[in-house]
């Protein structure tokens, strides 16, 4: 017995021993220096991780590393989000056969480059010249919950001739500078339902550049689910839906957004008239069966007058100005309030109506009451008969008073309650 425990207790002694022993002190982290990378040890960055997907520019259908490289650049600048090197991602996606040169600037693309490359978040967005100006969508997917956190919808004057990217850098740069990490909101907010964009129009870069940018409003709103443009595509070909020979009513868009089995549905349509070009962006609450927006922009000749009526169709749903921020966007299917003041009012006029009506009622009333005291002492038949015409015409009276007092009563209440 004695032999059997001492022997246990040395078992025990060996395996903490070496358990100990295999411990390290402090863990060693590859630090990502460049191609001389060495091991060291250092406690992990606090710093969280960003994957930089470069802009597209969905016109040409490619990717622009110069920006990509210039926005990498700013955010190892500023120091707020640690972008994964180059080099680093274009090893990793590798593995999993993603072309290094691959177009990626919508959600479900840019989830799946923040799952292969491990990163916190990602940067996905485009950069799309179009004439005089540089239009461009940049979206922050946080990739725990699968949401996008940040999003971004501007556009900045373009010169070919003279430096012409010069101010799309600077505004880059600002934008880079006033992102923080610890100001994000990661937390999951309950969606409303699922939406889709439908793009009416003929297939022009003006027309996917104002897609692309409603899609990024949506985002921003973070009020509902959006239907990715590559899902909504494929579900239009499986129904042998056109969206370019779609009927443009309301009863034709409450159809394709039941068809689709979508809560909302924005009816996107570039009009070319002679007058120049227009944009018509409406609203539909397809659940609830109503259109909640309906505006036509005028024709114009210069692009970026729609760009800017665009921002404003979004930034007026709540009556709010052009520099509201993107989450309050779309925050416009709650009925509007009516004022204390004119509930004041109307419950005031109401009570008072209801005052004097129950006043006239109770005057009539003790009115026929004489009559009828007055037609039963009569003397005469003839007299007697005559009060009693006058009891039945205060009864009506008294009736037809009481009653509005009544009405009036009961629609203040109800004034005041909804």
């Amino acid at each position: 017995m004695r032999t059997s425990l001492l022997h246990r207790i040395g078992l025990l002694t060996a395996v903490l021993m070496g358990t100990l022993a295999a411990s390290p002190e402090v863990p060693s982290v590859r630090m990502d220096a460049g191609p001389d990378s060495t091991l060291v040890k250092s406690a992990p960055s606090p710093i969280p991780t960003l994957a930089l997907l470069d802009p597209v520019d969905i016109v040409a259908g490619r990717t622009i590393p110069g920006c990509g490289d210039f926005l990498r650049a700013r955010f190892q600048a500023v120091g707020k989000l640690q972008p994964i090197s180059r080099g680093e991602m274009e090893k990793k996606l590798a593995e999993y056969n993603w072309p290094a040169s691959k177009a990626c600037h919508e959600f479900q693309c840019g989830f799946d480059a923040g799952n292969v490359l491990l990163a916190k978040y990602v940067f996905f967005g485009t950069v799309t010249a179009l004439g005089g100006l540089y239009a461009y969508t940049f979206n922050i997917l946080y990739v725990p919950t699968g949401r996008i956190i940040s999003s971004e919808v501007g556009d900045v004057p373009r010169n070919p001739q003279s430096g012409g990217d010069e101010p799309l850098k600077a505004r880059l740069a600002a934008y880079v500078s006033g992102l923080d990490p610890a100001r994000f909101d990661t937390s999951r907010i309950t969606s409303r339902g699922l939406m889709a964009v439908v793009d009416l129009s003929a297939a022009t870069p003006e027309s996917r550049v104002l897609t692309e940018r409603v899609d990024t409003h949506i985002y921003a709103s973070r009020l509902y689910d959006l239907m990715s443009p590559l899902e909504l595509q494929e579900l239009l070909s499986a129904m042998n839906i056109s969206p370019t020979t779609t009927e443009a009513t309301d009863s034709g868009m409450m159809a394709l957004g039941t068809k689709l089995n979508v809560a909302y549905l924005i009816q996107s349509k570039v009009i070319q008239t002679a007058g120049g070009t227009g944009l018509d962006l409406t609203l539909f609450d397809v659940a609830g069966k109503r259109r909640i927006r309906d505006w036509p922009s005028k024709p114009t000749q210069d692009f970026e007058d729609i760009l800017h009526f665009e921002n404003r169709f979004f930034a007026t749903l709540t009556g709010k100005s052009e520099a509201t921020t993107a989450r309050n966007m779309l925050k416009h299917d709650a009925p509007r309030p009516r004022s204390h003041w004119k509930q004041s009012l109307i419950s005031v006029v109401g009570i008072s109506a209801g005052a004097g009506l129950a006043t006239l009622a109770y005057i009539a009333r003790q009115k026929a009451n004489q009559d009828h005291a007055r037609a039963e002492s009569a003397y005469s038949v003839e007299s007697a008969k005559s009060w009693q015409r006058d009891t039945k015409t205060q009864d009506v009276r008294t009736a037809l008073f009481g009653s509005l007092a009544i009405l009036s009563l009961g629609a203040t209440v109800i004034v005041w309650t909804f």
